[in-house]
């Protein structure tokens, strides 16, 4: 049964983000490498260093990434200095963040099945942005699956601060908001939220803005600084997510071929490819930010989502 809306005391966006003690945080250490790194004309390595040194987890993923991106050689890598050269501010924020997924989105007993469908869908949308990225642009490989990664919190926030409003809308979108929801109810999307908690982090701002934006359909965000192909890449991602997660997976499926063929040239045949192959880099991302790899079959879930498909009046 779902709330009445009429009844639900509706937050403004920043009544949700105004107590830090309820919201999402990296750890404190990681939080501080992550302001240190938002200003790349300040960068001091040696500082990152002590910083670095102060977190067991992070240190053993930084020097265990750094001897896995050597290349020639024998020798290990074994100097926190050395490992962060090597990675560079990039690299060491794709690690902070991933090392901290465990920590901004616990597994909460009291809310076990919302913080299992987020991390499943945190999971997909992070591999799948990547993915399209390195088609779009390699260079913005990372970025894309830091903003998938990162993409969720929004929700979290909901689910924590307006418990009975985040419900409805669960409930709404059978399972998972959709943002059309949100705005006719609350008047800004999660990921706006998202984007505003990120800002509040000293996130890049190419990182909350895309986040903001990755709605094409429903998004009310006038873009500035955004990068085009950032953009692209995590409404594909989000895209890829509707479709192996959500529960309307052959119109998702039908807006991703869409919008795929359009950006990217890419017919049914080879976007199902794509989907089927991410299962095996989705499961590998589970492992590094500490997750339950997703159960369910990519392949069989996009048999699903094409027979769907293909019953749409609209479908070619």
């Amino acid at each position: 049964m779902t709330t009445d809306n009429a009844q639900l005391k509706l937050p403004t966006r920043d009544e949700l983000l105004v107590d830090p003690d309820n919201l999402p945080s990296p750890p404190v250490i990681a939080l501080e490498i992550l302001r240190k790194l938002s200003d790349p004309d300040k960068l001091d390595m040696r500082e990152l260093a002590r910083l670095v040194s102060q977190d067991v987890r992070l240190t053993t993923a930084i020097i265990r990434n750094a001897n896995s991106a050597a290349t020639g050689g024998s020798r290990k890598v074994t100097s926190i200095d050395l490992a962060l050269n090597m990675l560079g501010a990039r690299g060491l924020r794709l690690l902070v963040i991933s090392t901290s997924m465990s920590t901004l989105m616990p597994t909460n007993p009291d809310c076990l099945e919302f913080m299992t469908t987020a991390r499943q869908r945190t999971l997909v949308c992070a591999t799948l942005s990547r993915t399209f990225a390195e088609e779009l642009d390699p260079k913005l490989a990372d970025e894309a699956f830091l903003a998938g990664l990162l993409g969720s919190l929004g929700h979290l926030v909901l689910h924590s601060n307006a418990p009975e409003v985040h419900r409805s809308l669960m409930a709404q979108g059978s399972g998972w908001p959709i943002a059309a929801d949100e705005y006719s109810l609350l008047g800004y999307s999660a990921d706006e939220v998202t984007a505003e908690l990120l800002r509040s982090w000293g996130m890049p701002e190419i990182l909350a803005e895309a986040i903001a934006l990755r709605d094409a359909l429903h998004s009310k965000v006038e873009p500035e600084d955004a990068d085009k192909d950032l953009v692209v890449a995590l409404r594909l991602g989000l895209m890829a997510e509707k479709v192996l997660c959500g529960a309307d997976s052959g119109k998702a499926l039908f807006a991703m071929l869409e919008e795929a063929r359009g950006v990217l040239g890419l017919d049914l045949v080879t976007l199902s490819d794509i989907l089927v192959d991410a299962e095996a880099m989705v499961i590998e991302v589970a492992a590094s930010v500490e997750f339950d790899a997703p159960a369910g079959m990519h392949e069989e879930l996009l048999r699903e989502a094409t027979e769907a498909m293909k019953s749409l009046p609209e479908a070619p």
